[in-house]
């Protein structure tokens, strides 16, 4: 899906600061924090303010682009919404995030069977320490 095309096609404008945040999310492959995206655009010689960095993540979230998610450690994360399904791998020690793709049809048909749910979406978050940490 080309993410700029869509919005443009839409009747959005493309600003510098907007085309800077897909592409940024579009080569991360990990949940970012408003702060992160700063972060990086800075380094990348883009300055943003705190402020346009926040109005693009709720547009682009609002927009169905960008879903937010939260691993219970006070603050925001985003990501790109992909085709696939995947989930996470979280660092309690040094705060890594990794996705990994896991085959949860069997866990779901599991838990809609023995509670007669019906999942309509889920996330599957794991804890742990990562390799670095070990």
């Amino acid at each position: 899906m080309d993410v700029l095309r869509t919005l443009a096609l839409e009747g959005h404008r493309l600003t510098k600061a907007r085309k800077e945040i897909v592409n940024l999310f579009q080569s991360q492959h990990k949940p970012l924090s408003a702060l992160e995206v700063k972060q990086i655009l800075t380094k990348r010689n883009v300055h943003v303010n705190r402020t346009t960095v926040y109005r693009e993540l709720w547009f682009l979230k609002e927009k169905g682009i960008l879903q937010e998610i939260s691993f219970g450690e006070g603050k925001s994360r985003f990501e790109i919404i992909t085709a696939h399904c995947h989930h996470h791998l979280v660092c309690n020690n040094c705060g890594g995030i990794e996705d990994i793709i896991v085959d949860e049809d069997s866990l779901i048909q599991a838990v809609q069977k023995n509670s007669q749910f019906t999942v309509e979406r889920h996330l599957i978050e794991f804890f742990g320490v990562c390799a670095n940490c070990k």
